[in-house]
């Protein structure tokens, strides 16, 4: 992250990223003001193969930077502000699926529980639907041990799609691939003027999918939220069997 010292070409509440078919993928995401600090800050980060890193280090920092403004002319004042690699912080990610979220009284939640690739951006939601149900579980269960197996249990739907979904879209952000972004660029773009699709992308980036025809509905959580009538939900926050 670092100090947005000029606004112009960049947004103090949306997520703006820029890409070269799959293969480059820059992008900024608003962070607001830090408790000393009262200039704008932003998240940046720049995509690359994990086996890249080392290329790109011994072509040196420079190099990078030069990269950057030439997909981006408005970042160079801000990739400038970086002295060193060690400013950055590399991060992978992978996919792992788990056939439960529980061995006994351990309970995984969060990343733990399901590292996924982060197209979506839906790490903190899950996170926080894990830590909810698993308190009504846990309210709700006579033994810790029954609140742990039914938050397993109640998990299950809602995290194999987005584990599912994400996976499938990686191709289509970062990856290698030609065909892949190729449809991207001339799809995605009709299907969010199309109403039922539009619909269903928005559930999915809300965060409360549970199967291509179903999905949660957040009033279950707060009222206010609660989806209009019609919706016709079909997922289940907490396994009552």
């Amino acid at each position: 992250w670092g100090v947005v010292h000029d606004l112009e070409g960049f947004s103090k509440d949306h997520l703006l990223q820029r890409y070269d078919a799959a293969r480059v993928m820059i992008g900024t995401l608003p962070l607001g003001q830090t408790p000393t600090d009262p200039r704008p800050h932003m998240a940046f980060f720049w995509s690359l193969p994990a086996r890249d890193r080392t290329k790109v280090h011994a072509a040196g920092l420079a190099t990078w930077q030069e990269g950057v403004t030439r997909y981006w002319p408005q970042m160079a004042p801000f990739v400038a502000q970086f002295a060193d690699f060690d400013q950055l912080t590399f991060a992978e990610y992978g996919h792992r699926v788990m056939k439960r979220w529980h061995d006994g009284r351990l309970v995984f939640t969060g990343d733990a529980a399901h590292p996924i690739s982060p197209q979506l951006g839906q790490g903190a939601n899950l996170g926080l639907c894990d830590a909810l149900i698993l308190s009504e579980a846990l309210s709700r269960s006579a033994t810790p041990e029954d609140a742990i197996a039914a938050y397993s249990r109640a998990r299950k739907a809602h995290l194999t799609f987005y584990q599912i979904a994400s996976r499938w879209m990686t191709p289509f952000f970062q990856s290698d691939q030609t065909l892949a972004p190729w449809v991207r660029d001339r799809t995605f773009g009709l299907m969010c003027r199309m109403p039922w699709m539009k619909q269903e992308m928005l559930r999915t980036l809300s965060g409360i999918k549970t199967g291509l025809f179903s999905h949660l509905d957040p009033g279950d959580w707060h009222a206010p939220y609660r989806l209009r009538p019609g919706a016709s939900p079909s997922g289940s926050i907490i396994d009552r069997t």
